[in-house]
């Protein structure tokens, strides 16, 4: 039984470290909850946003040749959002 028991800790265990990788713990916070089992039907929040569309010369030649990778994604961006078309 206790095998049983442990063995369904890690299965819980390994299904919210899977619900991680698609809620941020930040998203979390902003709700205010502690777990994404916490999370209810209907819980949300409203807030103020800025969204910032850009056009990329020739991203899906670049993107081509990148991984999935997040961390190549993420560097990608940062490149692109500090170097902007004219400022070299």
């Amino acid at each position: 039984m206790l095998a049983e028991v442990t063995g369904k800790t890690g299965q819980l265990e390994a299904g919210l470290q899977a619900f991680s990788r698609f809620v941020p713990r930040e998203f979390l916070t902003c709700l205010s909850k502690k777990s994404i089992v916490d999370v209810s039907l209907g819980d949300q929040l409203q807030a103020d946003m800025a969204i910032l569309f850009a056009d990329i010369r020739s991203f899906t030649t670049m993107s081509e040749k990148m991984t999935p990778r997040v961390g190549d994604w993420q560097d990608f961006a940062r490149i692109a959002l500090d170097h902007p078309a004219g400022r070299g």
